[in-house]
């Protein structure tokens, strides 16, 4: 789940921001909370070229998370695959 406004560069600051999370009503209680902290840590990652080494890693968590989920991981689909698309035509 992502949290987004009008803006690119606010977008990315309130992805991954804790309290955009609690506003938008995901507090720590919920499900959904520490496995939308962990994807978008690790999406940030998979987005920066830099830390090309940490792919293969990141990847690995990401489908760890996305089988312990099972249905659960549907909300985040759209962002993680859109993002490997990405990754794979570069």
């Amino acid at each position: 789940m992502v949290v987004e406004s009008g803006d690119s560069k606010q977008t990315e600051k309130t992805e991954n921001s804790d309290v955009a999370l609690l506003m938008s009503g995901i507090d720590p209680s919920s499900d959904e909370y520490y496995p939308t902290v962990v994807i978008n840590a690790l999406l940030k990652i998979l987005k920066d070229p830099s830390l090309s080494q940490q792919y293969q890693p990141a990847t690995q968590a990401i489908l760890n998370i996305f089988q312990a989920l099972q249905l659960k991981m549907v909300p985040f689909l759209p962002q993680v695959v859109l993002l490997v698309i990405n990754l794979v035509c570069t």
